[in-house]
């Protein structure tokens, strides 16, 4: 007899957890990406150019844009 068993992922929201509309960088593929999407420890993610991917919300890195901005 076969068991399901429903795993529940809490997530802490942190300051550094990206949120959707935040650029983020992935090492599982290259270049910068917008959040678009989340959905528990997953997010959605866009290049912008059409593509999207799904990846573990652990395994990015929010982009902090106002250091490219002159003062």
């Amino acid at each position: 007899m076969a068991v399901e068993t429903a795993v529940q992922v809490r997530t802490a929201v942190t300051p550094d957890t990206p949120q959707i509309g935040d650029v983020v960088v992935t090492m599982s593929y290259p270049g910068l990406f917008t959040v678009v999407a989340i959905d528990g420890d997953h997010m959605t993610i866009s290049d912008g150019g059409g593509r999207t991917n799904v990846v573990r919300g652990s395994n990015v890195r929010r982009v902090d844009r106002s250091i490219d901005r002159p003062s």
